[in-house]
């Protein structure tokens, strides 16, 4: 699976893998944050990401999450100090304010699953899904001046 994520800054370092327990975050069971590996609630997960671009003030991230905990993508990057815009939630912002004063709103959690490959079940070669990023992600990337091209073949 790979994931289109807007974060307002980039990780560090820019290509790597988050690695460690996420279990279920004890003020709000909703919720999961990074624990110990020996916690009750605690599960591995490993995300392998890397910066693709960078916009004035929105970066374009790809992820690969290699284990498939709730709320892994999300969780990542909100302890790497980058949270994902629109992802109330896990500490990202709502909106940013460029240095011209426009206001870039994320009206919800800008990740998206932009491709899936699925093993045949027949033995075959496996399919290969792939999905544009949603209308308002794409917009959003555009009007913080980001190059299109790259959030359109991000995937390839």
């Amino acid at each position: 699976r790979l994931y289109y994520g807007l974060c307002a800054q980039a990780p560090s370092p820019r290509q790597g893998s988050f690695e460690g327990a996420i279990g279920i975050d004890p003020r709000d069971h909703r919720l999961r944050v990074v624990v110990a590996a020996d916690a009750p609630t605690a599960k591995h997960a490993v995300t392998h990401y890397r910066v693709v671009a960078e916009a004035k003030g929105v970066v374009l991230v790809h992820l690969w999450p290699k284990t498939g905990r709730t709320h892994q993508l999300r969780v990542h990057l909100a302890t790497a100090g980058c949270p994902l815009l629109g992802d109330r939630a896990y500490g990202g912002p709502q909106r940013l304010v460029q240095e011209d004063g426009r206001v870039l709103r994320a009206s919800h959690v800008m990740l998206h699953c932009a491709q899936v490959e699925v093993p045949s079940f027949s033995g075959g070669e496996a399919h290969c899904f792939r999905a544009a990023p949603p209308r308002d992600m794409t917009q959003l990337w555009r009007v913080a001046g980001g190059d299109m091209e790259v959030m359109a073949n991000a995937g390839e």
